[in-house]
């Protein structure tokens, strides 16, 4: 089993509320989100082997692409669900920016609905 270390942190207090109260809902801790977030070994490997021809690239470079996806991944998760809510509130008209997924979620929505009539 790979050796573990120990480090501390230090965070926005805020920050450090608003992300405990939000993996409490998914019944996690804030310290295994962050743990989680973490970039694992082949990542950090990776990126220092592309320092090696590209000695100007920062870490902040690779973490602002993560962060990024990850708005771009909220942001449609909470439109599907979104979506889904109010599809079974009745409501016909959504403005969406992935009509796919949004599609998909609808016809789900519609398959439920009637499985319970």
């Amino acid at each position: 089993m790979p050796k573990s270390k120990s480090i501390t942190l230090r965070i926005d207090e805020e920050w450090f509320k608003d992300l405990s109260a939000l993996a409490g809902t998914f019944g996690v801790s804030a310290e295994e989100v962050i743990r989680q977030s973490l970039p694992d070994v082949a990542v950090t490997r990776l990126f220092f082997q592309c320092k090696d021809y590209l000695s100007a690239m920062q870490w902040d470079e690779v973490a602002n692409v993560g962060r990024s996806a990850i708005r771009v991944h909220l942001r449609a998760k909470y439109m599907e669900g979104l979506s889904a809510h109010v599809a079974r509130l009745g409501v016909w008209a959504v403005r969406v920016h992935d009509v796919v997924s949004t599609i998909d979620t609808l016809d789900v929505v519609d398959a439920l609905r009637g499985a319970h009539e």
